[in-house]
C-alpha cells in the first residue's frame, strides 16, 4: 500500500474502499473478484468451523468476511490507478488533491498578496 495508505484509521480505509468500489475509474473486475470471493465462502456449505456449530461456526465467517475486506482494499489500492486513489485518499484527510484548483483564477504577486 501507498504510504498515504498506510496511515488511514481503520474506519478512513472501509471509506477508502466504498469510495474505489463506487469510483468507474477503476476497473470493473477488480470491484468484482473480492466480493464475489466473500461471498462464495459465507454460502458455501464447507466452512473451516461448521456453522452448524453456534457461535463459533458464525464467528469464523465473521473473520474471513473481515480478512477478505482487508484484501480487497490491497487489491483495490494496488490495481487501480495511483491517481485515483491518491484522489479519494487526499478526499478523506481534508486535503485538496493533487493538482485540484478551487475553480477560480488566482495569481500571486510578488509581494507574496493573491489577486484574483
Amino acid at each position: 500500500m501507498t504510504p498515504n495508505v498506510e496511515s488511514l484509521n481503520i474506519l478512513q480505509r472501509v471509506q477508502l474502499a466504498w469510495h474505489l468500489m463506487r469510483d468507474d475509474r477503476v476497473a470493473p473486475w477488480i470491484k468484482r473478484v473480492g466480493p464475489i470471493a466473500i461471498i462464495a465462502y459465507v454460502v458455501s456449505p464447507i466452512d473451516l468451523i461448521p456453522d452448524i456449530l453456534i457461535g463459533p461456526g458464525q464467528v469464523d465467517d465473521l473473520g474471513v468476511i473481515a480478512i477478505g475486506l482487508v484484501i480487497l482494499l490491497r487489491m483495490l489500492v494496488q490495481f487501480a490507478p495511483a491517481e485515483v486513489v491518491e484522489e479519494h485518499v487526499s478526499r478523506i484527510l481534508g486535503r485538496p488533491a493533487w493538482g485540484a484548483t478551487s475553480g477560480v483564477d488566482d495569481t500571486i504577486e510578488t509581494s507574496g498578496r493573491v489577486r484574483r
